[in-house]
């Protein structure tokens, strides 16, 4: 289904110069198709959230089932399509996070590869779409400029002349698709490469999480973090970028939903949001599950709690915690019958 609304939106939009290597260069991580033109999906990192968990566990399927090449068709096409027009880094990331599962728990060595070849493909997207690298860039240097340690703080400098190349010369292909002929672009160390507005979003959402726990460790309740959010964000935003004006748009943004659902559920429901974690825990290491579902909702509920999240209700995130509590006491309960 996802493949068929995907290409009934590339086919009305096919006019507009999608499905060009310029346009991929030019959008990927940044301005993607979804967000230009999708009523499905408004952004990219909607549809990273939830598809590629699909894909993993449609590919187990079929792979299990040893079906024909022709059902192989519409994950090529989506896989395709979305390398193409929408590669988002919440995409990229929970889809090597889910290959990376199927690598390490799955038994079938067939299927182990497909996951290695996967991951690799991906990765090396990832770096040859410019705004992907500069976005991956910007995230691990705000990162390790915000790391006080001293063994830590040497690495970076050590990797920093890394970041600066990698970064000046993604921005200059960057640049070459636009403007032809302007001078390259060249920077000679890393507090001159730009900050992100992802990443400050992120990056508070914890600051106001380690906030909000020492004041309260029993919880706010549900919907109680936007009030969280209310009353330390003014503090928190200071600091949280080397760019003023993204500290100020930051205190607008991801009022409810704190951009990840750990955040948000460990504000909301404190120390007993532990339990819960336990129990995913549990569901992503019980051999008492089939694995495609356990890859499934693994996948979706990895992403949504650690890379991007848009609260509880959205992109199956619920769902996917009815299927650990149904699965994992249903059949406890169904055992201790048979006892």
């Amino acid at each position: 289904m996802i493949s068929i609304l995907f290409l009934i939106e590339i086919l009305i939009n096919l006019g507009s110069g999608i499905f060009t290597l310029n346009y991929a260069l030019a959008n990927n991580c940044y301005d993607d198709f979804f967000r230009k033109n999708s009523v499905v999906f408004m952004e990219g990192s909607h549809f990273g959230m939830v598809i590629p968990a699909l894909i993993i566990s449609y590919l187990i399927i079929i792979l299990e089932k040893k079906k024909s090449l022709v059902y192989y068709i519409p994950i090529v096409f989506l896989l395709f399509s979305t390398f193409a027009l929408a590669l988002s880094i919440t995409f990229a990331f929970s889809f090597i996070f889910g290959l990376g599962i199927c690598f390490l728990f799955y038994k079938n060595y067939k299927f182990k590869l497909i996951s290695l070849i996967l991951i690799i493909f991906t990765i090396i997207n990832l770096f040859n779409m410019p705004r992907c690298t500069i976005k991956l860039v910007v995230i691990s240097n705000d990162l390790l400029l915000k790391i006080d340690n001293k063994y830590l703080n040497y690495i970076h400098t050590i990797h920093s002349k890394y970041l600066i190349k990698i970064y000046s010369n993604a921005k200059n292909l960057q640049l070459n698709q636009f403007k032809k002929g302007e001078d390259k672009i060249e920077i000679s160390k890393v507090d001159e490469i730009e900050s992100s507005l992802s990443q400050a979003v992120y990056l508070n959402s914890f600051k106001i999480l380690v906030k909000g726990i020492k004041s309260n460790i029993i919880g706010y309740g549900l919907g109680g973090y936007k009030n969280v959010f209310a009353k330390y964000v003014n503090e928190t935003s200071k600091d949280v970028t080397r760019d003023k004006d993204i500290n100020e748009i930051v205190k607008i943004l991801n009022i409810n939903d704190a951009s990840n659902n750990f955040v948000k559920l460990s504000l909301e429901l404190g120390i007993f949001s532990v339990l819960l974690f336990l129990l995913i825990i549990c569901f992503l290491f019980t051999k008492k599950i089939d694995f495609k579902v356990k890859v499934f909702v693994i996948t979706i509920i990895f992403t949504q709690l650690f890379i991007r999240g848009a609260g509880y209700f959205n992109g199956g995130f619920m769902i996917c915690l009815g299927i650990i509590f149904v699965t994992l006491f249903l059949k406890n309960s169904n055992e201790k019958k048979y006892l």
